[in-house]
């Protein structure tokens, strides 16, 4: 990790530093021709007028920086064993597809794995609603059991804990797939994860979280936009109305994705969103055999 990947961890490890911050403190380096090091050793009014940091923030910058240092410290000696490599929104391996989807994208990704080699491959993600009827269930089985036989070209992104994505994540991880993992929470409250211990050579993580962050409210949501954002191509299997995940796959339509969704019989409370995704323009499915040609194919 070099000097400006901890400098990146530093800024990572100012409280109350949101997404939005960091790429108002990233546009106004760049408009000064300045780095993080100047904006570590600027003044309190500089912080305050011209990067107009909230009071509290200017505080903790101006006397508690041992704090930060020591913060980033830890993150950086935690990271080391995992290869990670901390990359800012202007990095060259900062992956479009991420850039181009969100509205805010995350301005500081961690990642394990090579940047290069996961250019190679086409990745799908399979994603629903936190629960699955019956139903949804037997789909996702015959997903699960059909993994084995995707080629190596195919890559899965898959996450930790909800366990519609902990199934498939094992699935792909113990038939050594190219497996793409993304957490709802930063890298050192999961590397004690068993699916950390399933990893092999092409396995790859992506976390836009603080490497302690626990996971809140609104990570979630951040980690479904990730998983969808970082996929060719995604499937759908029951979704909700209104719900986080409807939105996700709305968004992935209207930036050109291509979706394919579950087309359930009649409605339900469970799956009330496929048909709306249907009605937009998402590609319909019975079963996973009606998926399956289309999905290798296309």
């Amino acid at each position: 990790m070099d000097h400006r990947e901890f400098n990146l961890l530093r800024l990572h490890a100012i409280p109350g530093v949101r997404w939005r911050t960091i790429h108002r403190i990233f546009r106004i380096l760049e408009e000064r021709g300045e780095t993080l090091e100047d904006f570590f050793h600027a003044t309190q009014e500089t912080w305050r007028k011209v990067f107009r940091l909230p009071g509290p923030v200017v505080e903790h910058l101006a006397h508690r920086s041992p704090e930060i240092d020591r913060l980033a410290f830890e993150w950086q000696v935690g990271l080391t064993p995992l290869r990670a490599r901390v990359l800012s929104e202007s990095h060259p391996a900062y992956p479009d597809r991420v850039r181009s989807f969100f509205e805010t994208p995350p301005p500081i990704l961690y990642w394990v794995g090579d940047c290069e080699a996961f250019t190679t491959h086409r990745w799908v993600s399979w994603v629903s609603s936190r629960t699955l009827t019956a139903r949804g269930q037997r789909i996702l089985s015959d997903l699960v059991d059909r993994i084995p036989e995707l080629p190596t070209s195919i890559g899965v992104v898959s996450s930790f804990y909800r366990p519609v994505y902990r199934r498939i994540a094992r699935a792909s991880l113990a038939a050594h797939r190219p497996t793409l993992l993304v957490p709802d929470r930063g890298f050192l409250q999961v590397r004690n994860s068993p699916l950390m211990k399933m990893r092999h050579e092409q396995t790859w993580i992506v976390s836009p979280f603080a490497p302690d962050d626990v996971g809140t409210g609104g990570s979630g949501p951040k980690r479904d936009q990730m998983l969808v954002a970082l996929s060719d191509k995604v499937v759908g299997l029951e979704i909700r109305a209104g719900g986080v995940m409807e939105r996700v796959l709305q968004q992935a339509l209207q930036k050109g994705k291509t979706v394919w969704v579950y087309q359930p019989p009649y409605p339900t409370t469970s799956n009330e969103g496929n048909f709306h995704l249907l009605a937009q323009g998402a590609r319909p499915f019975r079963d996973l055999q009606d998926l399956w040609g289309s999905l290798l194919a296309s």
